[in-house]
């Protein structure tokens, strides 16, 4: 019973709102990377990430995830769902945090983190985004697969702390060409 009451104390206090953001965006011309930025400082057994999930979107027909880095955690590409019927002009691709109940992420308000980076061995198709909250494709879907974007950590109360994305549009693999081309 010490332990339970340890709980509830540790847990006293967690406010039960959205306190973290992803953003996906081009570390250079061929190279993504996926950020995190708390808004809140966690410390100690409040900073535990117990879980992490990112599902990004990017327009069908050729794209291609490929060497996948770990920066903070341990992350794998868990699925690669292509043009499904609910969202056909886009192909879903989901990274899941392998290490789980993990201290590697530091949690300051404002300070970015680089969890994963990445490249696309295919063709550009357009801008990476991360999936909405309105998305037609969130489950339950037509292949059965569990996207979207979570984070859970001990302080949030170990609910979901994901509270959206932040600078859409920072990872276009088209942007480094259209710069090209405006040079000539």
């Amino acid at each position: 019973m010490p332990y339970l009451s340890l709980l509830i104390a540790m847990m006293v206090g967690v406010t039960a709102v959205a306190q973290v953001e992803y953003k996906v965006e081009m570390a250079d011309d061929s190279t993504y990377q996926l950020v995190l930025r708390p808004l809140v400082d966690w410390e100690g057994p409040k900073a535990m990430t117990a879980s992490a999930q990112i599902t990004m979107l990017v327009p069908t027909g050729g794209f291609r995830l490929e060497n996948l880095q770990n920066v903070t955690g341990i992350w794998t590409n868990n699925s690669n769902i292509v043009a499904p019927k609910e969202s056909p002009e886009f192909d879903y691709i989901t990274v899941g945090l392998t290490s789980l109940a993990t201290r590697a992420i530091v949690y300051k308000t404002g300070e970015e983190v680089v969890l994963f980076s990445f490249e696309n061995g295919g063709t550009c198709t357009g801008a990476i985004e991360l999936m909405k909250t309105d998305d037609p494709f969130l489950p339950p879907n037509s292949h059965n697969t569990n996207v979207g974007n979570q984070i859970t950590t001990l302080g949030s109360g170990n609910i979901n702390a994901w509270n959206g994305p932040y600078e859409m549009g920072s990872a276009n693999c088209e942007e480094p060409l259209l710069q090209e081309l405006e040079k000539e």
